[in-house]
């Protein structure tokens, strides 16, 4: 039975819980917010998961935030942070992550199909900070679900899928 390692009593944990309640939901049916300390929660989260080998194998899973933050002309953007392809979440850091902007990722939805070059070519135009890794195949998936938070793994023998509403 894999162990929980998250430690609610962590001052980081609190305050980030707080700055989710206290923002209101700007994504209707999700509730990102504005969290200065997103990227840092969204690597220790990933961590945290893939430390046990037992339900996230190496290179396996994914990690995603909603969040508000301001862009490079100061607007309040809604960006979804998603672990960058082919990075292992054990280690990763901050810089392991792409940002889309999400009110730019959401109009795929009502598309019908979309092949792998085009949803790669759109996602690229939908970057919040450029320079960092390509977003995930998973990206999608983690934008058009409900939660603020989103963590599966890819196990040996299972898949392991994990939600916050934040």
């Amino acid at each position: 039975m894999p162990k929980n390692l998250w430690n609610q009593d962590q001052p980081d944990f609190q305050q980030n819980e707080v700055l989710i309640r206290a923002v209101d939901a700007v994504i209707p049916g999700s509730r990102p917010g504005f969290e200065p300390n997103a990227l840092a929660d969204l690597v220790k989260r990933s961590r945290l998961l893939a430390s046990d080998r037992t339900i996230a194998n190496i290179f396996g899973g994914n990690t995603s935030a909603k969040v508000i933050q301001t862009d490079h002309v100061g607007r309040a953007t809604s960006v979804l942070w998603v672990k960058g392809s082919g990075i292992d979440m054990a280690y990763c850091t901050s810089a392991d992550f792409a940002g889309l902007k999400l009110d730019e990722v959401l109009p795929l939805m009502e598309r019908d199909y979309l092949s792998d070059e085009e949803m790669v070519t759109y996602l690229n135009r939908c970057v919040f900070e450029p320079g960092r890794p390509r977003q995930s195949i998973d990206a999608l998936l983690h934008a058009f679900i409900i939660p603020a938070c989103r963590s599966h793994t890819s196990g040996c023998d299972h898949c392991t899928s994990l939600c916050c509403a934040g």
